[in-house]
């Protein structure tokens, strides 16, 4: 092969061995770790929102028409999805690989 071949495939072999993935870890676990921080975070937010809108706080507009039900209604199903959120984000933190990850549609 030649000189460019060479560097090609010990650059692709240093790779594959985490070399450039700050010393180990699986392929993709930054992109993991960004999406159990986003997950997280917007759980955090959700949460924050449905005890909000539970506690008939403020922060929301007194005269807002809601298609279904009320401010109420929907401060607890936010508050739900908050928590699914975190649950999730939680999971995606402590997962020992990314197949074990929830929403993996990866086969065995």
């Amino acid at each position: 092969m030649s000189k460019a071949a060479d560097d090609y495939v010990s650059r692709s072999v240093r790779y594959s061995e985490g070399g450039y993935r700050g010393g180990g870890g699986e392929y993709g676990s930054g992109w993991t770790l960004f999406a159990g921080l986003m997950l997280g975070f917007a759980g955090v937010m959700n949460t924050i929102n449905g005890i909000l809108a539970i506690s008939r706080s403020k922060v929301f507009a007194d005269d807002a028409a809601y298609v279904f039900s009320d401010l109420r209604t929907w401060g607890w199903i936010i508050l739900f999805l908050g928590v699914l959120q975190l649950l999730a984000a939680f999971y995606l933190a402590t997962a020992t690989s990314s197949r074990d990850g929830l929403g993996s549609a990866r086969p065995g």
